[in-house]
């Protein structure tokens, strides 16, 4: 299935093998990000915002214990703090 929205091209599969279930699943698909961009829901990017929150959640499971936790929260917020990931944070 391919769907145009923004300026992007939208692709999903419908994992049918029948034609008839998978023209179904495509129009209902299809219909659905129609009515998302409509009312204006359709999201096409992520954020920095988006990208720095989640490796502040994330940071302590990326150094794999080789820090301790208080080092983790004093770095999580330096750089809260400094503002280094992202302004909107």
């Amino acid at each position: 299935m391919l769907g145009l929205g923004r300026g992007k091209q939208w692709r999903a599969t419908t994992k049918q093998e029948k034609l008839t279930a998978a023209q179904k699943i495509a129009a209902d698909w299809y219909l659905t990000l129609q009515g998302k961009q409509v009312a204006g829901t359709l999201v096409t990017e992520k954020t920095v915002a988006d990208a720095a929150e989640k490796f502040t959640r994330e940071y302590e499971v990326i150094t794999e214990g080789e820090r301790s936790p208080k080092w983790v929260q004093r770095h999580q917020i330096r750089l809260r703090r400094k503002r280094q990931l992202s302004p909107a944070l």
